[in-house]
């Protein structure tokens, strides 16, 4: 890990990641490079090939000089994406443009972690850019401001005009609650009527020290299905919408229709 990461990170063995995946009936993910390993791909890299490259995608952080030629490797490697965290270090913003330009021939997005209020003050560079732009953790939304917030707005709008997507995580870091973050919930649904087919589902794996006591598996499920019961919505936030985004082959319904809804509820 760096020396000057913004935390420390909870401990997570790519193995434990993997029994996770299984309770939840996941056989495909993308693991996003942290803020704690700067640069340095080793480690995801290492897990992806546990989980399967074929299975896994990558969304990496580099320097803003970074050479075509890493590009390409990465690229080989399974990475689709850039990260821009503003909230715990790495792309400075004003690297956007050139990064964009840098990873376009790749067919690569840019994913932004940022608060609201930049958001909204970004919004008309995103819109130029000549890749997509993935939004994390459903905009930050500022706790108590409601779905009107000028920032929350910009970013339906950006959805609205298929300029965005957006992840719905993080409702432990947006929630005013402990437990259930029920006041997270009008602004998922919101963002998933904004645009359907741009919404993906993510979370914070190991389980982030927001949350007042580790969550099981099925909650995050029991929350989804908070944000829409419709089948057809849970298979496009699960299913469809990320192997647009991600370049997965996108999975043939079976003959018998089993795979109709997405929801992967573990029984009992």
């Amino acid at each position: 890990m760096v020396g000057n990461r913004k935390y420390e990170p909870e401990a997570g063995l790519a193995q434990d990641y993997i029994a996770v995946m299984a309770q939840l009936g996941i056989e495909r993910c993308v693991l996003v490079q942290p803020s704690f390993y700067g640069t340095d791909h080793g480690c995801q890299i290492d897990a992806m090939h546990l989980i399967g490259v074929a299975n896994c995608r990558g969304v990496a952080v580099i320097d803003e000089d970074i050479a075509a030629g890493e590009l390409r490797r990465l690229n080989d490697a399974g990475f689709r994406g850039v990260r821009f965290n503003l909230m715990s270090g790495g792309l400075p913003l004003h690297a956007l443009e050139a990064v964009a330009n840098k990873i376009a021939p790749f067919n690569w997005h840019v994913q932004l972690f940022a608060a609201s209020r930049a958001i909204e003050a970004v919004a008309p560079r995103l819109r130029a850019l000549p890749v997509p732009v993935v939004i994390d953790h459903m905009g930050c939304p500022e706790k108590g401001r409601g779905l009107a917030q000028p920032g929350f707005q910009a970013l339906l709008r950006l959805l609205a005009d298929q300029v965005a997507w957006v992840k719905l995580g993080g409702a432990e870091r947006l929630s005013e609650q402990a437990d259930g973050f029920d006041d997270v919930v009008p602004f998922a649904r919101a963002l998933i009527a904004a645009a359907p087919n741009r919404v993906v589902w993510g979370l914070d794996w190991p389980p982030s020290r927001y949350y007042a006591a580790p969550p099981a598996p099925r909650d995050w499920i029991e929350l989804l299905l908070k944000y829409t019961n419709d089948p057809r919505r849970i298979r496009a936030i699960l299913v469809d919408n990320p192997a647009a985004l991600y370049d997965f082959p996108r999975p043939q319904l079976e003959a018998t229709g089993n795979r109709d809804s997405a929801t992967p509820i573990p029984p009992g």
